[in-house]
């Protein structure tokens, strides 16, 4: 991250948690005309400091609002603005890393706080770490790279063997407890993600490249490590009436609206993907509340993988 950037975002929280101090509410649709970001983002920034121990909450009556539970205060904090920041940074960097730097977080944190971590009646569950990324030089590497916009040739090991790939480093994602690196293609602008963990050597070339254009509409857009620059595989999903009211207060899959409600109660869901793996995991944990209406081949391809399931039982 460059140094605009992360100044930019310890701004915008010290800004939310001034808010929730002076204003007892923070919007995400207000804090997105702000600091002109998507709502997502913003709502990733709450994320961050709900994350870190403040004790935030979603207004049970206004979608997007958030406040500081009732009777709790910044005001009796011996930290300023920016050391507040920085222990949201820490944390996330905590988290990452796992194992002992994620106890000495807790332990600092809760010093800070003058709070012991199960005293708190709140607890924010987050994804279990993943396997961490042994060699930290392999990350300075790719980071380095993608600063730089340098090719790189890098050596990955999968199930399949270990191979030699030569790609355009583009971002260093973390999804559901993993370090992921996005790369395009040379010439067919493919998008690929590789895990760094699986990473086992790593070289910058001299060769330069322009990164696309909307990658950061692209990273925006997804929910899942399986996005890519061509997003038009439109799918409907019917939705149960046990099930509706949880897709009307929550998007479970990219660019998810809602495009018919039935009188029994149930919906129509429409979202559009990069790949199927956007909604399968999803469609999954919902069934047999949700139904694929279209297309017959996510349907079929539904349906084989339950009756697959069903055989083994």
């Amino acid at each position: 991250m460059k140094k605009k950037d992360y100044d930019k975002k310890l701004f915008r929280l010290i800004k939310i948690l001034n808010l929730l101090q002076e204003a007892r509410k923070a919007n995400t649709a207000d804090l997105a005309g702000e600091f002109n970001i998507s709502r997502r983002t913003a709502q990733r920034d709450i994320a961050r400091l709900m994350a870190a121990g403040f004790p935030i909450i979603e207004d049970e009556l206004e979608k997007g609002v958030y406040c500081f539970v009732p009777g709790y205060s910044l005001k009796g904090l011996a930290v300023s603005d920016e050391e507040v920041s920085l222990l949201v940074s820490l944390c996330e960097v905590s988290r990452h890393m796992g194992g002992e730097f994620s106890e000495a977080y807790k332990t600092i944190f809760a010093k800070v706080m003058n709070v012991r971590e199960w005293d708190s009646p709140f607890y924010v569950m987050m994804p279990k770490a993943g396997k961490p990324v042994e060699n930290e030089g392999f990350m300075k590497a790719a980071r380095k790279a993608i600063e730089g916009n340098k090719r790189v040739r890098i050596l990955y090991e999968s199930a399949q063997g270990k191979k030699n790939l030569v790609m355009d480093p583009l971002k260093l994602i973390h999804c559901e407890g993993y370090w992921y690196l996005a790369l395009r293609c040379p010439g067919p602008d493919w998008i690929f993600k590789i895990r760094m963990d699986r990473v086992r050597g790593i070289e910058i070339l001299e060769e330069s490249f322009k990164p696309p254009k909307n990658l950061q509409k692209m990273l925006q857009e997804s929910q899942s490590i399986w996005f890519s620059e061509k997003r038009d595989t439109v799918i409907r999903i019917k939705a149960s009436k046990d099930a509706a009211p949880f897709f009307k207060d929550r998007d479970y899959f990219p660019l998810q609206k809602i495009v018919k409600r039935n009188k029994d109660g149930s919906i129509v869901v429409e979202t559009t993907l990069c790949h199927y793996m956007e909604a399968i995991p999803s469609i999954y944990r919902w069934i047999p509340h949700l139904i694929v209406l279209s297309p017959k081949e996510l349907s079929d391809k539904i349906k084989k993988s339950v009756s697959s399931y069903l055989k083994v039982l």
